[in-house]
Formats: C-alpha cells, structure tokens, sequence
C-alpha cells in the first residue's frame, strides 16, 4: 500500500513538474513573438526572462517609443498585460551605438536579457544571463539607462 501510494505521489509531481515546464516554456514562446514585434515596430526591444528570480516564470518585454515605455507581462497562466509609461526619455538616441556589456563572474543559470536595437543603420543583437548586481554595477550609459528603464518599470525594487 505504502509502494502505491509513493507512486501515486511520484505520478502526481512528476505530472505537475511537466505542465509547468509546458507552461514555462509556452510563456517563452510568447515573449520572444513579442519580443520581435517591438523590435519590428519601434526599432527597438527590451526582454527579461525570468527563471531563478523573485518572479520566476514571468515575462517581460519593453520598448523605447517616441517619449514614452511600452512595457508588457506575460503572467504564469500566459495573459498578456500592456501598459504604457508616458514621462520617459527615449535615451537610445543619445547612445553610442556599440556599449560594453557588464563582464562579471559566469553564471551558469539565471535570467536571460535579450536587447536589440537599430543604430546608425546597424543592427545591434544581445542575449546574456542577466546578473541584477552586476548589471547595477555598471558605469556603461547604455546598461545604466536599460536599468533605470527596469527600475521605472518596477522590475527590480
């Protein structure tokens, strides 16, 4: 009886653990679609990835847009809230095209941020493992810029 029951347990976890991989991996998907639209419309596009953090399993998607943030979250259950943060400063314009991405210790599992964005008629591409120390840190006007943009959006308090 005690076997049965153990493995009605392990059935149950391991049923569990696969809706939210399913599920994780769905919100991804629709972070990246996002991801791209915003880089299609603005010229411009911000993502956060959530898996080791406070809100794992979250998706965040951003973009510079005239004076304004378009900031989107995709929710565990996959729902899709859009604001608009009007107030802002569209700094890419004042940016170098090419920043110096913090160099801190590897890690081998975190957040992943994905940046891109157009510059001088270059494109420019980025996916790293997001360190919010390291990221902080930085002396980089482009990096401080993209987490001032993150502490606006209340991403990191």
């Amino acid at each position: 009886m005690k076997k049965l029951l153990f493995g009605l347990g392990l059935l149950l976890l391991l049923t569990a653990c696969a809706t939210n991989w399913r599920a994780s991996d769905r919100n991804i998907e629709f972070g990246n679609e996002l991801f791209k639209k915003y880089y299609t419309l603005y010229g411009n596009a911000f993502y956060l990835s959530t898996s080791s953090s406070k809100s794992a399993g979250y998706e965040y998607v951003w973009s510079l847009h005239k004076d304004q943030i378009i900031f989107s979250t995709i929710n565990l259950n996959g729902k899709v809230k859009t604001e608009n943060h009007s107030g802002g400063i569209n700094w890419l314009n004042k940016a170098e095209c090419d920043f110096e991405y913090p160099n801190c210790n590897a890690l081998l599992d975190g957040d992943i941020i994905n940046i891109a964005y157009f510059c001088n008629g270059s494109e420019y591409l980025l996916e790293e493992v997001f360190d919010e120390y390291c990221f902080r840190q930085s002396k980089d006007f482009f990096v401080k810029n993209v987490w001032n943009d993150m502490r606006r959006l209340k991403l990191f308090l």
